[in-house]
């Protein structure tokens, strides 16, 4: 379904949509080798897409058939995901783009994730709200 790397390549990231999972692997840096960790509920039905922060913090996974978006914290000592409690209902999320901006006040970054749906044709800078639309879900410093 879906496959991600870590940013900093230490575990490798899938999706199963049969049994709403995400499978976990870690990355052997000397030959590139992966070994099975564990298995995680993606806490709803079929994984459609997910992401992971470029910090390596978070993965975000969007059940498609469950119409919610759940947020895990990754542990990047040991790649398990643990839920967050921050959750939203949204029409068949498809797709998770994290946004980066920039204030120019004090310079700071953080980024944002924006939710993709079905039919919507959603473009990044488009006002979030509905869930009809781009939804802010969560940010960090």
């Amino acid at each position: 379904a879906d496959i991600h790397l870590s940013p900093d390549g230490k575990f490798l990231y899938a999706s199963q949509r049969g049994n709403s999972t995400i499978q976990i692997f870690s990355v052997n840096k000397t030959d590139g080798s992966i070994s099975y960790v564990a298995s995680q509920s993606t806490m709803g039905s079929f994984p459609r897409n997910f992401s992971i922060h470029p910090s390596g913090n978070f993965l975000i996974a969007g059940n498609q058939n469950s119409n919610n978006a759940v947020v895990f914290r990754v542990n990047k000592k040991t790649g398990l995901l643990t839920e967050t409690g921050q959750q939203i209902s949204i029409g068949k999320p498809v797709c998770h783009v994290w946004l980066k901006k920039q204030f120019l006040a004090n310079e700071d970054t953080f980024f944002t994730i924006r939710l993709f749906c079905i039919p919507d044709i959603v473009l990044p800078g488009i006002s979030h709200g509905s869930t009809t639309g781009c939804q802010r879900l969560c940010h960090t410093n």
